[in-house]
């Protein structure tokens, strides 16, 4: 063992000396970075892409109103994620503001929840949990710029306190609801949490 391990040696003080590994040394070089601008891409990129594909994927169907997803199953087809855990239930809410503002109203009770907001890119406008309620709900309006500056214009209009304004400057997007079951129990509850999750224009 010791021989051939001198023998390498060698064979690569031979080639050093040579100049043999030195010419290869500006290619081996570049590969590494290439290598290492592809990993960071790819890191970079994949919450990106991740979102884009849950936009695409839940936006079609009749817009403002509530689709409630069937339960993960474990399968491709029926998966709301590639990696989504079978204790969440979904629903999803196409919106389309071309008409007016839409409203998302959610009532929080013992089970986690969990909504965010996204553009037809699969970018992130509002990520928000069941921690942020407020007496127990949620109330968020979603408009946009044009649409929530004539409404905080209106005279005698008096703003809920308790609403959350997004401002939205694509009109069409999605909102996704969950709801974590970890109990085959609490499967019920959870979809009735669901069941009562208000999408409406306005």
């Amino acid at each position: 063992m010791s021989a051939a391990v001198g023998l390498l040696r060698a064979r690569v003080a031979r080639r050093l000396e040579s100049g043999t590994l030195l010419r290869y040394a500006p290619f081996a070089a570049g590969a590494l970075l290439v290598a290492g601008i592809v990993h960071l891409s790819a890191v970079l990129l994949a919450p990106r892409m991740a979102t884009g594909s849950l936009a695409a994927r839940f936006s079609g169907g009749e817009a403002n109103a509530l689709r409630l997803l069937p339960p993960v199953l474990g399968t491709a087809d029926t998966l709301p994620t590639p990696f989504a855990d079978p204790a969440l239930l979904w629903a999803a809410c196409p919106y389309d503001l071309a008409e007016g503002p839409v409203r998302l109203r959610l009532q929080t009770g013992d089970q986690f929840l969990s909504v965010v907001v996204l553009s037809p890119t699969g970018r992130v406008l509002l990520a928000l949990t069941d921690r942020a309620a407020s007496r127990r709900s949620l109330n968020i309006l979603l408009g946009a710029p044009s649409q929530l500056r004539q409404l905080d214009a209106q005279e005698g209009v008096e703003e809920d306190s308790q609403e959350l304004r997004v401002r939205v400057t694509q009109s069409r997007g999605v909102a996704l609801v969950r709801v974590l079951a970890l109990r085959e129990a609490e499967r019920v509850p959870a979809a009735a949490l669901l069941g009562r999750v208000v999408c409406r224009q306005e």
